[in-house]
Formats: structure tokens, C-alpha cells, sequence
């Protein structure tokens, strides 16, 4: 076996220190190659989500663009609702010698009456009758005549055909109706004696004992009196074209025995509103027909008292200090919203 030299051994070593640093780049290069595809590979996935997002914006922008259209044609509209030149005014006049302010003229002339007028068109087609379907229904059958129910040349009679030719209308109906409470009597059979004589059914219960009008005619009166203002001569006259012929003092004493039922309710308002410690105050003046001794003419005053949780009205026949003392009491301390009227002013201190 032939020695090396030791040239040949120097280039030999010298060659593989050369292939193992050749070698340990190429592996690092291979990793810088992983490494560098997976952020590309990541890069494009943000590239992709990002586009996606910018095409959302895009839409998003877009809606917005239309949605201000919309609002900007809505505020022209509205601006010329209230600023605009209305059907009632005259037209501008034109002046004389000023051919071509005429003809600028007569264009717009023709192109506001080119131009519709607003609301529903003439010719247009309608939105149909509106079904009030809540409402209660009644079916009312129209038959023919009994003559005219055959043939007037041989005398057949017709058949019936399936099917109606069906047409509504809406009926307002008013009824007063005289209700009669017939009270079943009973008499035992037995010889026990523990029920003597004859037992009846209990009598209908009644706002007004023994009174003419059931609960139900009362609540009416009071919505026609206190809900729509009506005075009861008015509701009178009403009653007696539906056949009732009643008294204005009956209905006046029946809506003071209310009152008198009502009273304890009116009474806890008052309570509650003498405990709040903040009330909004104020008064103001109505005709009260009513005689009172000491007092002249028919002037009161009605005032109200508002804390947090209630509304209390008083109507007296002053104005003076005393009504909201003697309301709130000696001893009440808060405070009153109220305007510059004399009297706030002298409740005291508290």
C-alpha cells in the first residue's frame, strides 16, 4: 500500500472540511427555505383574510353611500315641505322687455307642470278597502222573495246555487236594554228544619244599592262626564233618542254616591302625596257653579300637586297660602317646583 504525501493528505483534509461546511450550509439553507415558505404561506392567508375584509368594507361603504343618499334625498324633501314654494303663493312676475327672463320663465313653467303634484294620482291605482277583521261579525242572509223564487214563464221553482254573493258594511249600534234579574225561589223538602221557608238566589250586586242602573251604565257615564267631556245635559238628550227619559238630578246623585265610594282611594292620594319631600305645584282658575256660604260669585281654583308617585288635584275656593299648608301640613319639609306666584314664596323656611 502506496503513503500518502503529505500534500495529498493536507488537500484531503482540507476537502472534507470543505464538505462538511458545504454540507451544514445546504442543511441551514433548507431550514431558512421551511421557515421563509411557512410565513409566505402565512402571509398569504393574511393577504386573503385581508381582501376579504376590504371587500366587506367595500359593501359596507356602499350601503352607507346609499344609505346617505337616502337620508340627503330625504332631508331635501323635508326642506322643501317646510321651506319650499307652497300651492297656496303666486308665482314670481316676470318683468317686461326681458325676453330672455320669459322664456327661462315659461321653461320652468313647463317643467313644474310637467312634474307630478304630491300624494295619491289621479288615475292611480288604489290600495284596496281596508277588512277591519277585529271586528265583531254578524252574517245577515238576503233571500229572494218567495214569488221570486221561479221561473215567470213556466213556474219551476230555482234551486239553490252554491256560493253567496257577499258585500259588508260596518253598523254602529247603540242599544239600551232593560235587564230583568229573575231570582230562582227554592222551598225544602226535607223535615229537618234547619232551612226555614223559602230560599232565593242572591241579588245581583249593584254599584248604587237598590239603584236603576247596573255598574256597566255608570262606567259609560263616566267615560261620556270625565273622558270626553260631555256634559250630562248632552248625555240626555243622547239617552232619550234611544228611548230613556231620566233626570239630570238622578245622574247627579248617582255620580256623588261614586264619589263617595271613591273617597277612600282619594284619600290614600292625598296620603301618599303628603309623605314625598319634592312636589311640582300649580293652580289655576274654573267656573264651579256651586253655592257656599261667605263666598262671592263662582270662581275656584283647582290645583295639583305632583310628587314622584302620585297627582293629587284640590279644587277650593281660594287661592290664598292655605291650601297648600293645609295640604302638606305644618311640619312638611322638601322642595316646591313652582312658578313666581306670591304664595310659594310664603310657606317658610323649610
Amino acid at each position: 500500500m502506496a503513503t500518502e504525501s503529505p500534500d495529498t493528505h493536507r488537500e484531503l483534509v482540507e476537502l472534507r472540511r470543505q464538505i462538511n461546511y458545504w454540507r451544514a450550509q445546504h442543511t441551514r439553507a433548507v431550514e431558512r427555505q421551511a421557515i421563509w415558505k411557512e410565513k409566505a404561506q402565512q402571509l398569504e392567508q393574511m393577504v386573503r383574510q385581508q381582501e376579504a375584509q376590504i371587500t366587506e368594507l367595500i359593501q359596507q361603504n356602499e350601503t352607507l353611500t346609499q344609505q346617505i343618499q337616502a337620508l340627503k334625498a330625504k332631508v331635501a324633501q323635508l326642506q322643501q315641505q317646510l321651506f319650499g314654494r307652497k300651492s297656496e303663493q303666486t308665482k314670481d312676475l316676470v318683468p317686461e322687455n326681458h325676453d330672455g327672463d320669459q322664456e327661462a320663465c315659461n321653461a320652468s313653467e313647463a317643467t313644474s307642470e310637467s312634474k307630478n303634484n304630491r300624494g295619491k294620482q289621479p288615475g292611480s291605482k288604489g290600495y284596496g278597502r281596508r277588512r277591519r277583521s277585529g271586528l265583531p261579525t254578524e252574517e245577515i242572509l238576503h233571500e229572494l222573495p218567495k214569488a221570486e223564487q221561479c221561473c215567470p214563464v213556466c213556474g219551476k221553482p230555482f234551486s239553490v246555487f252554491p256560493g253567496s254573493e257577499d258585500s259588508e258594511e260596518i253598523h254602529w249600534e247603540v242599544r239600551l236594554v232593560r235587564h230583568i234579574h229573575k231570582r230562582t225561589r227554592y222551598r225544602p223538602t226535607c223535615h229537618c228544619r234547619a232551612v226555614p221557608g223559602i230560599m232565593t238566589a242572591p241579588p245581583v250586586p249593584k254599584l248604587i244599592p237598590k239603584g236603576m242602573f247596573s255598574c256597566g251604565f255608570w262606567v259609560h257615564l263616566l267615560l261620556e262626564k270625565f273622558l270626553f267631556q260631555r256634559p250630562l245635559y248632552r248625555v240626555r238628550q243622547v239617552l232619550a233618542l234611544e228611548g230613556l227619559s231620566v233626570s239630570q238630578g238622578t245622574l247627579t246623585g248617582g255620580l256623588k254616591r261614586i264619589g263617595e265610594l271613591l273617597q277612600p282611594l282619594y284619600t290614600g292620594i292625598l296620603e301618599r302625596s303628603r309623605a314625598a319631600d319634592h312636589w311640582h305645584m300649580d293652580e289655576t282658575r274654573g267656573m264651579v257653579f256651586a253655592e257656599m256660604e261667605g263666598k262671592v260669585g263662582y270662581r275656584w281654583w283647582l290645583w295639583v300637586v305632583v310628587p314622584h308617585d302620585s297627582c293629587a288635584y284640590l279644587l277650593e275656593p281660594t287661592r290664598s297660602a292655605k291650601v297648600p299648608q293645609n295640604h302638606l301640613g305644618e311640619e312638611a319639609m322638601g322642595i316646591i317646583n313652582a312658578d313666581r306666584y306670591v304664595v310659594y314664596k310664603s310657606l317658610g323656611g323649610k
